[in-house]
């Protein structure tokens, strides 16, 4: 999954404001997470310094190849995210860097898994998944009590993944199921698009639907109802 600017502000964010006084932390990324993040935006956020001493992802060519990217240094996202005291966890079908725990979220995932992690990034992993319904509820349950789950889903990519979500996707996922929506937002290309602004008619292509729901009740599981039908 690739980790766009605005995106990893947003992660950074919800470390700082929700995170950052929590011991032994662990985070839980759906696929490796590719930083496809520019120098200017990690200066903004650590400092000159330290942006010198991150080093450059292992596998920095495929990713280049993989998402078409022309950045110049492909950051190793798992350094940063271990410089915020997190042990992190990847959830993938395929062991491409023999560091994934190999799980398969359209089937129901083990209890071992269960009431886990401080935080979850998905950036791109739900919306390729055939059953997507079962992995949003195995991604939730996965979610500690005080968790945070942040996900970006395609609103209108086509020919990306099996799905593409719709603006109230996540808002009734997350609040009929125990979390609260601390941010919900929506981008095209990189560049924020007023919620006045999202209408049947004039979502662009290309655009991403962004939230961030806090855990805070354990509950079980209820498959949603459309707000408008209940």
């Amino acid at each position: 999954m690739g980790v766009s600017n605005h995106t990893y502000k947003k992660i950074v964010d919800v470390i700082k404001n929700n995170l950052s006084s929590i011991k032994d932390k662990k985070v839980l990324c759906l696929g490796y997470p590719d930083l496809l993040v520019d120098e200017k935006t990690l200066v903004s956020i650590y400092g000159n310094d330290f942006v010198k001493s991150i080093p450059e992802d292992s596998c920095a060519n495929e990713i280049r190849v993989w998402h078409k990217s022309t950045l110049p240094k492909i950051y190793d996202a798992l350094y940063l995210l271990e410089h915020h005291g997190f042990e992190v966890t990847i959830f993938d079908t395929f062991s491409h860097r023999n560091i994934e725990t190999i799980v398969d979220l359209n089937e129901p995932i083990s209890e071992e898994f269960f009431n886990k992690f401080d935080l979850i990034i998905d950036t791109g992993t739900l919306e390729h998944c055939f059953n997507v319904g079962t992995a949003f509820k195995n991604v939730c349950s996965t979610v500690k009590v005080g968790g945070i789950f942040m996900t970006a889903a395609p609103m209108t990519k086509l020919n990306h993944g099996y799905w593409n979500f719709g603006t109230i996707v996540h808002y009734d996922g997350f609040t009929q199921n125990g979390f609260e929506i601390l941010d919900r937002t929506f981008y095209n290309r990189g560049i924020e698009i007023p919620l006045e602004k999202i209408t049947p008619k004039s979502i662009p292509l290309k655009s991403v639907a962004t939230c961030i729901a806090k855990k805070i009740k354990q509950q079980d599981w209820i498959w949603p109802i459309q707000g408008k039908y209940k």
